[in-house]
């Protein structure tokens, strides 16, 4: 391991972002062997949600991020990327959410990704505060990006920069 944690955001702020393609990734989502491809997230909006079980923030927003995808059954995607460098510390606080929350995870419309070398995170989208969530519309542009906590997920005005991402 190396260093300090990143620092964490303490409230949140929706930075718009140029309507970019998002650019092409490889992922594989916990519980699967086969890699998929960033195309395969086209036709939904998506929220590619950067967090660690070690950032308070991140696991106080997560119940309101499985209860908006729950809003959108089929319509929305949650890319759950996890920095966590300790798997079993991830995996304790997935087991949680599994338990307090049975109802909204897991679903498939929720994918974790492991990303302990920030490969995803760091590397191609430069995320070095945590957490951080690029919405993605149903064409794969980048729409906008909310840093840090305390945004207000289930709140009458994500909700509306949510429906913007032309959901069909």
């Amino acid at each position: 391991g190396g260093g300090a944690p990143p620092p964490v955001s303490e409230t949140a702020e929706s930075i718009p972002i140029a309507a970019l393609s998002l650019p092409p990734f490889r992922f594989t989502p916990l519980g699967e062997t086969r890699a998929r491809d960033s195309e395969s997230l086209r036709g939904r909006a998506v929220l590619i949600n950067f967090w660690a079980s070690w950032c308070v923030p991140c696991v106080a927003e997560f119940p309101a991020l499985l209860k908006l995808v729950a809003r959108y059954p089929g319509r929305l995607t949650l890319l759950a990327v996890s920095v966590d460098h300790d798997s079993g510390a991830r995996q304790r606080f997935l087991d949680r959410m599994q338990a307090e929350h049975p109802d909204l995870f897991p679903t498939p419309s929720v994918l974790v990704v492991p990303d302990p070398q920030r490969k995803l995170a760091q590397d191609l989208f430069q995320t070095v505060r945590y957490p951080e969530t690029i919405l993605v519309d149903a064409d794969g542009r980048m729409r906008g990006k909310i840093v840090g906590a305390e945004a207000d997920w289930l709140g009458p005005a994500l909700q509306k920069q949510i429906e913007a991402l032309q959901l069909p």
